[in-house]
């Protein structure tokens, strides 16, 4: 993958906390960030989960600057996570309510 497009930031909006999954535990406390192929092998695996400060509102933003710090951080780290860059961010059900990442291939080209 070259890039993610975030849909709906803003069902999110008003949670105290937002959970991400970074990896998952397994019966000795070891971790890996993978799942097995065999789903027989997750019963003991259990997941590790980031929490990230809630935020108020992100619906309509079309600008990443203008998130609230607390979602900068969370989407911040869903990138990381899966070692894809964002291009794209939809903070609401309207096609203008979004926007493109800056220095992205998307940007270019539609921007």
């Amino acid at each position: 993958m070259d890039g993610l497009a975030i849909m709906k930031l803003d069902v999110l909006d008003g949670l105290d906390q937002v959970g991400l999954v970074v990896g998952y535990r397994d019966g000795n406390g070891g971790l890996t960030r993978t799942l097995p192929s065999c789903a027989s092998e997750w019963k003991e695996l259990k997941p590790e989960i980031r929490t990230f400060e809630g935020w108020t509102t992100t619906r309509g933003l079309t600008s990443h600057t203008a998130l609230p710090p607390s979602a900068q951080a969370y989407l911040e780290a869903l990138s990381e996570a899966v070692e894809v860059p964002i291009d794209y961010l939809s903070t609401g059900p309207d096609r203008r309510e979004g926007c493109l990442y800056p220095g992205t291939f998307l940007e270019h080209l539609l921007g």
